[in-house]
């Protein structure tokens, strides 16, 4: 009767455990909880192509589209190749061809994948 009694309490527990478990457990895998931080490894799906370069120059401004140069081969840039790859955000200029601009004219990029992750709070320059 005992070990009933415990069976039925384990089975309880487990019930309830899976009650308040996240709604992410039945989401796609391949897909991490967007409280887990962006992983530029994975595609989000969303609006923006990922792979594409967005500009705006105010942080409440719109994100439009950047120049045609595509990521990462479009790109010469070394500090935006190595913030682009780890967060797929960047502050700092672009000039056309790709290569670094000059500090003093600074400008948020972000990638199209990062900007279908979710909201976008891009670090200042030299963050």
């Amino acid at each position: 009767m005992k070990n009933r009694i415990f069976i039925l309490n384990l089975m309880a527990a487990a019930m309830i455990s899976t009650a308040f478990a996240p709604a992410a457990l039945g989401a796609d895998s391949a897909q991490p909880a967007k409280a887990a931080g962006y992983n530029p490894s994975l595609t989000y799906p969303g609006s923006y192509v990922p792979t594409t370069l967005y500009i705006r120059h105010s942080r409440l401004g719109p994100w439009k589209r950047g120049f045609s140069r595509q990521y990462p081969k479009g790109i010469s840039c070394r500090d935006a190749l190595n913030s682009f790859g780890r967060s797929g955000l960047w502050n700092g200029h672009l000039k056309p061809d790709g290569s670094c601009g000059t500090l003093g004219e600074p400008t948020e990029w972000a990638l199209g994948n990062r900007l279908n992750f979710g909201p976008v709070s891009v670090p200042a320059a030299g963050e």
